[in-house]
């Protein structure tokens, strides 16, 4: 079931999605549940900006982490998409929009 995610903002979300390395880190979490230091692995950004970029993805509520256990027998963060859709409209007022999420994933 699909269904609309109000605490998302607009604003925050609209700077996130023209920010390259937060574009490149949401299409990374499209194929499943990462770690950062995957993700560090993956690109060209240091942890600190993956974490940043992570932390302002989370603030928004596109992105979400639960603890999983490593192959060393550690616990890492895996970071995860918790949208299926973001819907934008634009208006002579603005924009505005909805973010949908699939409900039966995992928070």
């Amino acid at each position: 079931m699909i269904s609309s995610m109000p605490a998302v903002e607009f604003d925050a979300l609209l700077k996130l999605l023209g920010d390259d390395y937060a574009c490149d880190m949401l299409c990374a979490l499209a194929d499943g549940p990462t770690t950062a230091r995957e993700l560090t692995g993956q690109f060209e950004m240091s942890r600190p900006t993956i974490y940043r970029r992570l932390d302002r993805l989370q603030d928004a509520g596109i992105v979400n982490s639960k603890m999983q256990p490593d192959r060393d027998g550690h616990h890492r963060q895996a970071f995860y998409l918790v949208v299926d859709e973001i819907e934008l409209h634009l208006r002579k007022d603005g924009i505005d929009g909805a973010v949908r999420a699939d409900t039966t994933a995992d928070d």
